[in-house]
């Protein structure tokens, strides 16, 4: 496999001269079609770069002059596979294995706060799994190549963040989406966080939780525990139908359950 670039910095071939098979097969799924992986993130910022509904452009490019370039990664192969006889080496919209992407991971919503906070997820995702395939190579090529794509997911990170900032930063966008008004939500729950303790009680742990004290990150509440309690009755279900077939105890409803318990 070889890659060019422009970028200073940027690896300008890449060669392995001892085969690490763990290590390859690791890095087909980080580059593959998984959730927050390769091709699945690149899929998703095209999908936002064209339904972005912005006053400006400047996001829409952001996004766009992001998305291109990756969407035309090459991979070299030394014997014909699928990839090389069907498509001729050009991207094509299938995991590293072959297998068709049916756009079940494009996580776009519309929202463009939200769509920023789950690109930064993909990035950070990216480059963890990045680290991690790092420290399973000792090929000076692989480490090479992938101390630079550690370095680029460092900057897509902040590059996303950055649009939240420009946009007026937590304060701004959260709640979101911050074009419903928060008068209408339940507002004794807006910042509560909920314990499950069993006796209601709250564990010790939380009395100075960032997540359970203070103002709230929007500045728009104070953050608050809550015991949870159950607020209703135990569930009874009712018995399945009959086509079902269950056994026979299972068919029987709460009263003859009753009525089983009183005449034993």
């Amino acid at each position: 496999m070889s890659a060019g670039s422009t970028v200073s910095g940027a690896p300008k071939s890449l060669s392995c001269r001892q085969p690490r098979p763990a290590c390859a097969f690791s890095i087909c799924p980080w580059a593959s079609l998984q959730p927050n992986e390769g091709a699945s993130t690149r899929l998703k910022y095209l999908s936002e770069g064209i339904r972005t509904r912005f006053p400006s452009s400047y996001v829409r490019d952001d996004i766009m002059y992001y998305c291109e370039p990756r969407l035309q990664y090459p991979v070299r192969v030394e014997k014909p596979n699928p990839h090389f006889l069907s498509a001729g080496l050009a991207a094509t919209p299938e995991s590293s294995n072959g297998v068709p992407f049916n756009c079940s991971h494009i996580y776009t919503s519309g929202n463009i706060a939200g769509d920023m906070l789950a690109n930064v997820t993909a990035e950070a995702t990216g480059r963890t799994l990045a680290c991690r395939l790092y420290d399973m190579t000792d090929g000076p090529g692989m480490k090479d190549m992938l101390s630079f794509l550690i370095a680029r997911d460092t900057m897509h990170q902040q590059q996303w963040l950055a649009v939240i900032e420009e946009l007026g930063g937590f304060t701004d966008q959260l709640p979101v989406p911050n074009s419903f008004p928060q008068s209408e939500e339940n507002q004794t729950s807006s910042y509560a966080y909920f314990t499950s303790q069993a006796d209601g009680s709250v564990p010790p742990t939380l009395s100075d939780a960032r997540f359970a004290t203070g103002a709230s990150l929007d500045g728009k509440g104070q953050f608050s525990i809550f015991p949870n309690r159950p607020l209703g009755e135990e569930p009874q279900l009712a018995p399945g139908p009959k086509s079902a077939y269950a056994q026979k105890e299972q068919h029987l409803g709460l009263l003859d359950k009753l009525k089983r318990t009183v005449t034993g």
